[in-house]
């Protein structure tokens, strides 16, 4: 459901958890978790009670690859992080995230560190 133009900036992701559509602002996603055939988003909880809350969308994580075009990297083949969250890269490429996830369950795949040092590196 994640349509973009891009063109224009992305303003919201719709995603389908349990029966509901709820509007999701890119900038509150910490990190989506692909499983199967189903995307984990974990955001930040709107109501400020808990820490994050996880949507789970009936879509896989292949749908939301559109999201590599606005501040969202790729680390491995399950996860995509929202770059606006990582505090930084560790030595054993495992990532550590701003906010409540001191180490998220992420770590880079060999290839796609390569690819991040190389796009890092043209900047």
């Amino acid at each position: 459901m994640a349509h973009i133009n891009p063109h224009n900036p992305l303003q919201f992701i719709v995603v389908k958890h349990n029966g509901k559509f709820e509007w999701i602002l890119p900038e509150e996603i910490y990190f989506i978790q692909g499983s199967g055939k189903t995307a984990k988003f974990y955001t930040a909880d709107p109501l400020g009670q808990k820490p994050f809350r996880v949507l789970t969308d009936g879509h896989n994580l292949g749908h939301y690859r559109n999201l590599l075009d606005h501040g969202f990297l790729a680390v491995n083949q399950s996860f995509m992080v929202n770059q606006r969250h990582i505090l930084r890269i560790e030595e054993d490429k495992s990532v550590a995230l701003r906010h409540t996830f001191e180490h998220a369950p992420i770590s880079f795949s060999k290839n796609c560190y390569t690819k991040f040092m190389a796009l890092r590196k043209q900047r």
